[in-house]
């Protein structure tokens, strides 16, 4: 059989796959990735008529380890257990059945979520009809916040990928591009075969140093909560990838080097990359949005993507040079041919790592403006720049420099500069994925930018000399609308700035008129010890509402108009959790879009390299 046909047939699967796997992803719906908490009974907020007998939370991904505490006004636990984990996702935690029950309790959690990170936040509720205080709902709603990762996460995480590429892609570039060529021109394998154990025993080493590391930094400090955390899918699978990677090592480094075990050690080191690919892919951003195994896939089908075209590049910037050493025939002739072969594999790998790679982007990018306003959304179009200068780069070796090489004379020059022009690609793409590894350890834009923790939303209005601001405590803000929910208490503070400084104020009151219906509430503001005017109000009726703050500074009366949206409770969790913007559906169908022209173009392009290599291997 020829191996063009070959190299067709698995150029057509890889194609098939693409396009099966961008179907799939264009019907998964844009959800936020990492544990945010989705529901709880009692709710935020909530005013009950006697303390429940637990305590139930609901997230927007599944969990794998929760803390929860809950304690009343004067800081004394309320709960009577651990918090558990259901097979249905749902945190449950018992409380304590007390003969006076009534007052004010503050939910403290901490979860860590399948993807691997951390989220934590606060909330209150209330039994019988004691009164709230602004202290206690500022301090019950200080705010959630996600593991952002840590710098030594990042760079183990992209260490991690930069093992995985290299396991993958440089077998798969050995057997179909390396040793073809090496038969070809009757060219000796051996040295290039012991560069190629050392290499894959040095990835499987990182992977297995890389994971480790990981490991360590995630498992609990107890060795209690440790063995608890070993049996979570999510320390089941970096105790995985510690054991692949430990095999991995093992049979890379046993192999004897002769030709009859050639084939164990390539197959070994591939097969382990791809074991540990998929455990980490079992545990990533993706699993969060669209599931365990579309998410999983979607990212594995990314990261093989990837191993093809970089670890590809790894492969022939480290063992073309003994090829070149060797060769009798033209050294121009055996880099075409390299480069010939390569490209169907590279081109293979575009297409998988481009298209999942779009459709990723829509999942985990809510709007343009997260790649500039947030950490992921930043490291994402640098990633993606680079990988655009390195396909360019790749194309220039493909269409240009080979062709040059051909007419020049010297053999070494012809080596050098093919060798150069890999490694300048090979760097590029290695910024790439170490760009990856970041983006793992990094809460997604769609995380950050839909994150509803809690925490005060502001909007200010320009006076005559100075300013009004209005904070609301819990809330939430879109564009010129302040977002509260009805029936809840919210804390509205009001700062009154005079050139720029504040300024004290007499008078200091809030009117709030329903836009559309007859309910109008007006109260005066206290003044704070730091220097605000606030008060505790509760909105009984939903819909939109204007609030006129107005006050006297300096002998000037001054007033200020804001827009306000009163939302039920199931209209703040669809809007907190679910509800998505039209701005974000149109930027996450462009990004399905580009999805589908990478896989429809690269598609076509890779069964005309296909087609191409054919006629080249036959000398047309």
């Amino acid at each position: 059989m020829s191996s063009d046909s070959t190299a067709s047939r698995r150029g057509r699967r890889a194609a098939l796959l693409a396009v099966a796997l961008l179907v799939a992803s264009l019907f998964v719906p844009v959800v936020v990735a990492h544990a945010n908490l989705e529901d709880a009974d009692p709710g935020e907020g909530e005013r009950v008529e006697e303390l429940p007998g637990r305590l139930s939370l609901t997230y927007t991904e599944g969990v794998q380890l929760a803390d929860v505490s809950v304690v009343d006004a004067d800081g004394t636990d309320a709960t009577a257990g651990d918090a558990r984990i259901g097979s249905d996702g749902r945190v449950t935690v018992p409380l304590e059945d007390r003969a006076d029950d009534e007052g004010f309790y503050t939910v403290r959690w901490e979860v860590l979520a399948d993807d691997g990170h951390e989220t934590s936040g606060s909330f209150y509720f209330t039994v019988g009809d004691e009164p709230v205080t602004r202290e206690q709902i500022l301090a019950a709603n200080e705010g959630g916040e996600a593991d952002g990762g840590s710098p030594i996460e990042a760079l183990l995480k992209g260490l991690l990928l930069v093992a995985l590429v290299v396991l993958v892609g440089v077998p798969a570039t050995l057997r179909a591009v390396v040793h073809p060529v090496a038969g070809r021109f009757d060219l000796d394998a051996a040295p290039v075969d012991g560069r190629a154990r050392t290499l894959l025993a040095g990835a499987g080493a990182t992977l297995l140093v890389a994971a480790t590391l990981l490991a360590v930094l995630r498992f609990p400090a107890a060795p209690a909560d440790a063995a608890r955390f070993a049996t979570t899918t999510l320390g089941a699978s970096w105790i995985g990838q510690i054991v692949v990677a430990a095999a991995v090592l093992a049979v890379v480094r046993r192999s004897n080097g002769r030709s009859d075990g050639r084939r164990r050690w390539i197959a070994g080191a591939f097969v382990g990359g791809l074991l540990a690919g998929a455990l980490v892919s079992s545990t990533s951003h993706s699993v969060g949005v669209a599931g365990a195994v579309q998410g999983a896939a979607m990212d594995l089908m990314h990261l093989v993507g990837a191993a093809f075209w970089v670890g590809g590049l790894f492969a022939l910037a480290v063992l073309a040079p003994p090829l070149f050493d060797r060769a009798t025939a033209s050294t121009a002739d055996v880099a075409a041919h390299l480069v010939r072969r390569f490209s169907v594999v590279a081109l293979t790998g575009i297409v998988l790592a481009g298209t999942a790679g779009f459709a990723l982007a829509s999942w985990h990018v809510p709007d343009a403006g997260a790649l500039a306003t947030t950490r992921y959304g930043t490291a994402l179009a640098i990633k993606t720049a680079a990988a655009a200068l390195a396909l360019g780069l790749g194309g220039f070796v493909r269409f240009v420099l080979i062709r040059r090489l051909r007419a020049r004379p010297s053999a070494d020059g012809a080596a050098r500069t093919f060798v150069r022009a890999i490694r300048a690609e090979l760097g590029l793409l290695l910024v790439v994925v170490l760009l990856s590894g970041l983006l793992t350890a990094t809460p997604t834009a769609a995380f950050v930018s839909e994150e509803r923790d809690g925490s005060a939303a502001s909007l200010e209005r320009g006076v005559d000399g100075g300013a009004i601001e209005l904070t609301v405590v819990p809330g939430d803000r879109d564009g010129e609308f302040l977002h509260v929910t009805a029936d809840e208490p919210h804390v509205l503070d009001v700062v009154l700035t005079r050139d720029g400084e504040p300024a004290r104020a007499e008078d200091v009151s809030l009117l709030m008129v329903h836009r559309f219906e007859d309910a109008r509430l007006e109260t005066d503001l206290e003044r704070t010890d730091d220097g605000t005017y606030s008060t505790v109000q509760t909105f009984p009726e939903p819909g939109l509402w204007e609030f006129r703050v107005s006050a006297w500074v300096d002998g000037t009366y001054v007033s200020g108009w804001f827009d306000a949206f009163v939302m039920t409770e199931s209209q703040a969790e669809m809007h907190a959790h679910g509800g998505s913007t039209p701005g974000e559906d149109e930027f996450a169908g462009l990004l399905r879009l580009g999805s589908l022209l990478v896989g429809v173009v690269g598609t076509a392009a890779l069964a005309f390299e296909v087609a191409a290599f054919g006629r080249f291997e036959r000398g047309r």
